[in-house]
């Protein structure tokens, strides 16, 4: 069985169901034509919630199957808008202010959408020696964000087997 995928009314090929009523009350074991018969008295459909490969029946529930989507269709999409992504903003030592405006245009609109942002700086070759001025470079430039984010404290991580430093911290919305 796919998942999400239902076998409704005529569809279910059992000639037994364990029958479960519109308000959660277990009927029991009966034929599939009575369960059919009692679907349709009360206006909804024949759903098979779960269909075992051994002995036992499948269970079937009398309930609106558009409703049962519907719902599960908001469920997901719901689940889907509250998952928290992480950007990444890159900059480098030398950055020009022009590059620099933008990158914190776009950051500005990451946090807007409550992403949280891993802002690094990037040091190479003789730039590797000047990381007490890039830190207070960058805290500088972090300071912009105060209004809208909280950050953590700066991080220096050097790349093993390359001239590259890396300072990087993590933007949280506020």
């Amino acid at each position: 069985m796919k998942k999400g995928y239902y076998r409704i009314n005529d569809s279910i090929c059992s000639k037994k169901v364990q029958l479960i009523d519109g308000e959660n009350k277990l009927i029991g074991d009966i034929g599939i034509e009575e369960a059919m018969a009692k679907a349709r008295n009360s206006g909804l459909d024949l759903v098979e919630l779960n269909r075992n490969a051994d002995t036992s029946l499948p269970i079937c529930k009398i309930m609106d199957y558009g409703k049962m989507q519907y719902d599960r269709s908001k469920k997901e999409k719901k689940s889907h808008q509250n998952h928290v992504h992480t950007k990444e903003i890159k900059i480098s030592f030398t950055i020009s202010d022009h590059d620099l405006q933008t990158k914190h245009r776009k950051i500005r609109e990451f946090l807007d959408h409550k992403d949280r942002v891993r802002y690094v700086m990037r040091l190479r070759g003789r730039h590797c020696r000047m990381i007490s001025e890039a830190k207070v470079l960058m805290e500088s430039y972090l300071d912009g964000f105060e209004d809208i984010a909280v950050w953590d404290t700066l991080q220096v991580s050097e790349k093993p087997k390359s001239r590259e430093t890396l300072l990087h911290t993590m933007l949280r919305p506020q």
